[in-house]
């Protein structure tokens, strides 16, 4: 994590970021970035070093627009929406590359019962897993049992923001 940003990794960075996506408040996304690399290239790497070097963001790269995009037609409640985040596409970039690196760390820090986030992990293993527990569910009947469905809307609804931040500082590559 702590490794300098190269001017290769911010390239490679920006060149794999999709060309057309929205646009962030500065009304370039990453293909505008892509063919006039020759050109603001330099700026690009170093508006990204500094913020790596000093850990701070300008105001205007760090300013994100949320809208909300209707999944229906006539929608009437909040979940027939989809939020969509407009941000800058060097604040992507900078997202990018620190996901990049937290990628590695992800399967220490999470849970092997837990499915996103972690490559080769498939939600279809949990499912199994609770089919062979319950399949075998009543074999020993000398002990008192109990089953319980959750059904939690959206996990990051129902998170304690203020405890994933002081978690996230715990580890080591924060």
């Amino acid at each position: 994590m702590s490794r300098e940003v190269t001017n290769d990794e911010i390239h490679e960075v920006c060149f794999s970021l999709q060309p057309n996506k929205a646009p962030g408040l500065d009304g370039y996304n990453a293909h505008f970035f892509k063919k006039t690399w020759h050109i603001v290239g330099d700026d690009v790497i170093n508006t990204i070093q500094e913020f790596f070097h000093s850990g701070l963001l300008l105001k205007k790269l760090n300013a994100t627009i949320v809208a909300l995009v209707p999944k229906v037609p006539n929608p009437s409640k909040m979940t027939d929406f989809r939020p969509i985040s407009y941000c800058n596409t060097l604040y992507k970039i900078i997202a990018k590359i620190i996901a990049n690196r937290i990628k590695p760390c992800l399967p220490d820090i999470i849970s092997p019962s837990q499915s996103a986030f972690v490559a080769g992990r498939r939600i279809g293993d949990n499912i199994l897993l609770v089919q062979e527990i319950m399949r075998n569910y009543h074999k020993d009947a000398s002990l008192p049992k109990v089953a319980l469905k959750v059904d939690l809307m959206k996990a990051f609804d129902m998170v304690d923001w203020g405890f994933f931040l002081d978690t996230l500082v715990a580890f080591p590559f924060l």
